[in-house]
């Protein structure tokens, strides 16, 4: 990559992490946040009629964690930590909170971001959201395959969104470098669609790049024979 060309590169991530973390602050709710901010663990308690052994690990989990906190309480993954416990204990909207701060004290904290689409995606079945984390997930590391699959079975499973979810993997692809994972996603989508030509076509790139791999002849050489 030419000087020129890697300083821009460098200058449009940093602009994007820049966004993304003033998005976060705009959108968020500055009361709860100021609340959370200045007593991270004012409304942590442990739901009624739990195991004892369960209540007995939260409390551990919840000790440690405010163990963490006092050492470095500016540090993202003691925020992380935060959201988890709120997590833990069903309290999905500070632990949304929490993870926002992480991503506002490490912007390219790609965990703060997967936690958040997550939390939205499995447990507030708010898959609209849950889009728009893994976007900016994504869009703060453009080389991880597991944002792109992911994100892809989101919009083709929860959001019903065939030509996002395709778009999804076609770029993942580009910005991986082709990642195996990635291509195998993209065939198993191709499969589920009943699009054959395209599958054929994923198909006949993975064989040819590993044409000793058994299991995967096994499984495809028929396609294209």
């Amino acid at each position: 990559m030419k000087p020129k060309t890697r300083n821009k590169t460098i200058i449009l991530i940093l602009l994007v992490i820049v966004v993304s973390a003033f998005y976060l602050l705009k959108e968020k709710n500055s009361d709860e946040m100021s609340r959370l901010i200045n007593d991270p663990f004012y409304n942590v308690q442990i739901p009624q009629d739990i195991d004892k052994d369960i209540v007995l690990r939260m409390e551990n989990d919840i000790e440690l964690t405010k163990q963490k906190y006092e050492k470095t309480p500016d540090s993202w993954t003691s925020w992380i930590a935060v959201g988890n416990v709120y997590s833990m204990i069903g309290d999905f909207d500070n632990s949304i909170l929490a993870y926002r701060q992480s991503i506002v004290l490490n912007p390219q904290n790609i965990l703060g971001y997967t936690n958040i689409a997550e939390t939205y995606r499995v447990n507030l079945k708010n898959y609209v959201k849950a889009e728009e984390f893994y976007n900016l997930a994504i869009e703060n590391n453009l080389v991880n395959p597991s944002l792109y699959i992911t994100l892809s079975k989101l919009q083709k499973n929860n959001l019903d969104n065939n030509i996002s979810a395709e778009k999804t993997l076609l770029e993942g692809l580009e910005n991986t470098e082709r990642d195996v994972d990635v291509l195998l996603a993209a065939i198993g989508y191709y499969e589920d669609t009943n699009q054959i030509e395209k599958t054929k076509e994923f198909v006949g790139e993975l064989l040819q790049r590993y044409p000793e791999n058994k299991a995967f002849q096994e499984r495809w050489g028929s396609i294209i024979e």
